[in-house]
């Protein structure tokens, strides 16, 4: 068994902690492509950070904080218009890359929009996905994954909603033993009896890393 602050260390993933520094340097899925419309922000919450992702006019995903720099306002409830994402409630625009493009009640010759600087994550989409670069200087090169490159007709892209931590998810993945137990229909009436004769044969299967 670990201890606590083994577990917290390879566990914990939300902003400045070991496994979310290590995570955000690598690109990570948000969205499907098919989730996000043309004129309808979305909230996510990508490591314990609540973000918004919304289309701008050319149709690309930007992915920014989900509350306004001005008076925290849900900008999931914006609207997608001059070049950004404006809030319901005084109407500042808020750019996909962080800067503030209007802000309404200003006098005509204020700058004080130059100063804000919102939060702002790289984003691309690729195989039916959108991903962002949460990490610090320039994003990296996308992997060369061949799905990235296919055709939208010949990619098939899902999700799957998992309420537990990712280090558990991924446990369960690269254990084979529990396949004979929980993934097998035991007795008689099994749906897919060869399968299930192949995952029950061996219920101590050895493993070699």
């Amino acid at each position: 068994m670990l201890a606590k602050e083994q577990n917290d260390l390879i566990t914990l993933i939300g902003p400045s902690t070991p496994g979310g520094d290590l995570m955000r340097r690598y690109w990570q899925p948000v969205a499907l492509s098919e989730e996000l419309g043309t004129d309808t922000p979305i909230p996510v919450t990508v490591f314990s950070e609540a973000l918004v992702l919304y289309r701008d006019a050319a149709g690309r995903p930007n992915l920014i904080g989900r509350y306004c720099p001005h008076r925290r306002v849900d900008l999931s409830y914006g609207r997608v218009e001059a070049g950004g994402l404006r809030c319901i409630y005084h109407g500042w625009v808020l750019a996909g890359d962080g800067r503030c493009l209007e802000q309404p009640g200003e006098p005509a010759n204020s700058r004080y929009k130059e100063r804000i600087r919102h939060i702002a994550y790289s984003c691309r989409e690729a195989g039916g996905v959108i991903l962002a670069y949460f990490g610090p200087g320039e994003p990296p090169v996308l992997p060369a994954f061949g799905f990235f490159d296919c055709a939208p007709e010949r990619v098939w892209a899902t999700k799957i909603h998992h309420a537990c931590n990712y280090l558990q998810a991924n446990e369960g993945n690269v254990d084979p033993q529990h396949l004979s137990f929980l993934h097998a229909t035991l007795g008689a009436g099994s749906l897919y009896p060869e399968l299930n004769s192949l995952i029950t044969a061996d219920v101590a299967p050895r493993l070699e890393v």
